[in-house]
Protein backbone atom coordinates (compact mmCIF):
# COMPACT_ATOMS: atom_id res chain seq x y z
CA UNK A 1 0.00 0.00 0.00
CA UNK A 2 2.63 2.55 0.88
CA UNK A 3 4.81 1.87 -2.27
CA UNK A 4 1.21 2.40 -4.45
CA UNK A 5 0.67 5.97 -1.94
CA UNK A 6 4.36 6.83 -2.74
CA UNK A 7 3.93 6.33 -5.99
CA UNK A 8 1.07 8.01 -7.17
CA UNK A 9 2.23 11.35 -4.75
CA UNK A 10 5.57 11.10 -7.15
CA UNK A 11 3.36 10.48 -10.59
CA UNK A 12 1.34 13.98 -9.20
CA UNK A 13 4.78 15.91 -8.23
CA UNK A 14 6.49 14.89 -11.27
CA UNK A 15 2.81 15.71 -13.64
CA UNK A 16 2.24 19.07 -12.09
CA UNK A 17 5.82 20.44 -12.31
CA UNK A 18 6.23 19.71 -15.76
CA UNK A 19 3.14 21.51 -16.39
CA UNK A 20 4.26 24.84 -14.45
CA UNK A 21 7.63 24.12 -16.18
CA UNK A 22 6.06 24.11 -19.58
CA UNK A 23 3.50 26.83 -19.08
CA UNK A 24 5.62 29.10 -17.56
CA UNK A 25 7.81 29.76 -21.05
CA UNK A 26 4.63 30.21 -22.82
CA UNK A 27 3.76 33.57 -22.78
CA UNK A 28 0.98 33.70 -20.90
CA UNK A 29 0.22 36.41 -17.88
CA UNK A 30 -0.57 35.37 -14.23
CA UNK A 31 -4.28 36.09 -14.79
CA UNK A 32 -4.37 33.73 -17.98
CA UNK A 33 -2.31 30.66 -15.88
CA UNK A 34 -4.71 31.00 -12.83
CA UNK A 35 -7.83 30.68 -15.18
CA UNK A 36 -6.30 27.64 -16.66
CA UNK A 37 -5.15 26.39 -13.33
CA UNK A 38 -8.97 26.83 -11.84
CA UNK A 39 -10.57 25.28 -14.91
CA UNK A 40 -8.75 22.33 -14.23
CA UNK A 41 -9.21 22.45 -10.86
CA UNK A 42 -13.10 22.92 -10.95
CA UNK A 43 -13.25 19.82 -13.57
CA UNK A 44 -11.26 17.67 -11.60
CA UNK A 45 -13.62 18.16 -8.73
CA UNK A 46 -16.80 18.17 -10.70
CA UNK A 47 -15.59 14.70 -11.97
CA UNK A 48 -14.77 13.36 -8.51
CA UNK A 49 -18.16 14.46 -7.04
CA UNK A 50 -20.15 13.36 -9.84
CA UNK A 51 -18.40 9.74 -9.57
CA UNK A 52 -19.19 9.84 -6.07
CA UNK A 53 -22.42 10.76 -6.63
CA UNK A 54 -22.95 7.76 -8.84
CA UNK A 55 -21.51 5.46 -7.02
CA UNK A 56 -23.83 6.29 -3.78
CA UNK A 57 -27.28 6.60 -5.96
CA UNK A 58 -25.67 2.77 -7.86
CA UNK A 59 -25.06 1.12 -3.91
CA UNK A 60 -28.79 2.71 -2.71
Amino acid sequence: MRRWNYRLRYGLLTLSSGAVLTLSGCGLTDQQLAGIWQSVIIAGLNTLVGTALQGAVGAA
